[in-house]
C-alpha cells in the first residue's frame, strides 16, 4: 500500500499537469466539490488543489481496501496487530 502511495501524486500530476485545476473542478469537469463532504470524513478540507484532490483520493482508497479486507478476513485487525501492523484509523466509520 505505501508504493501504491507513493506512486498515486506523480501518476495524478501526469495526468493531469496539463489540466488548469480550476477547469478540473468545475462542474462542467469532475466537479470536485460534490466530493468535499467524502474527503472531510477521510480528514481532507482542502479540495482546492490538485495535491489536496489525490490525498483525498488517496485515503478513500485506503479505506476501501481496508474495508474489503475485512469483509473477507473478519479477524484482518487481530492478525495485523500480530505483527505489528494495523489498519488505517482514520478512516470514516461505516
Amino acid at each position: 500500500m505505501a508504493k501504491a502511495a507513493t506512486a498515486l501524486a506523480p501518476a495524478i500530476d501526469v495526468g493531469c499537469a496539463l489540466v488548469d485545476f480550476r477547469v478540473l473542478a468545475a462542474q462542467g469537469g469532475a466537479d470536485i466539490e460534490t466530493l468535499a463532504g467524502e474527503c472531510a470524513a477521510h480528514g481532507v478540507a482542502e479540495l482546492t488543489t490538485l495535491g489536496g484532490y489525490a490525498q483525498c483520493l488517496l485515503r478513500q482508497h485506503q479505506c476501501l481496501v481496508d474495508d474489503l479486507l475485512l469483509l473477507e478476513a473478519p479477524r484482518a485487525a487481530d492478525l495485523l496487530g500480530l505483527v505489528g501492523r494495523s489498519l488505517d484509523a482514520s478512516c470514516p466509520a461505516p
